[in-house]
């Protein structure tokens, strides 16, 4: 299976302290490395998307999608980073099809039934570690 795994932007949470933030403000997607560590043990073909560090638009995440061609999207989610993970989500599908979004990651854990109501771009949910 492969997978894409996408963590979502994030730095506009800090936009308000400028170009300090991005000298400061570092949030590798250590969860989703470890996530694809655990899966490509076990076969799975695996590919991390940073959207902030490597400065990719959702439109660049979205022709990632179309080309790689994955299996499924997974998408780490904090609270404050839901609408942009929603985003990603939804323009992959408006693009590429009906291609199955896992969301895990701390919002997750805590309202994963209430967040997959609200948000139809997620197919489903993973509370807790993922490995």
């Amino acid at each position: 299976m492969r997978v894409l795994m996408v963590a979502p932007h994030w730095l506009f949470v800090y936009e308000e302290y400028g170009e300090l933030s991005k000298a400061v403000n570092f949030h590798p997607p250590l969860g989703l490395c470890a996530l694809s560590a655990a899966a490509e043990e076990r076969g799975h073909e695996c590919r991390v998307i940073d959207a902030e560090a490597q400065g990719l638009s959702v439109a660049e995440i979205v022709d990632i999608a179309k080309t790689w061609q994955p299996d499924l999207v997974a998408i780490s989610l904090t609270t404050p980073v839901l609408d942009s993970g929603a985003q990603v989500a939804g323009a992959i599908k408006s693009v590429v099809g009906q291609l199955p979004v896992l969301v895990g990651g701390p919002h997750i854990t805590l309202t994963g039934a209430e967040t997959l109501q609200t948000y139809r771009e997620f197919d489903y949910a993973l509370a807790g570690e993922g490995e």
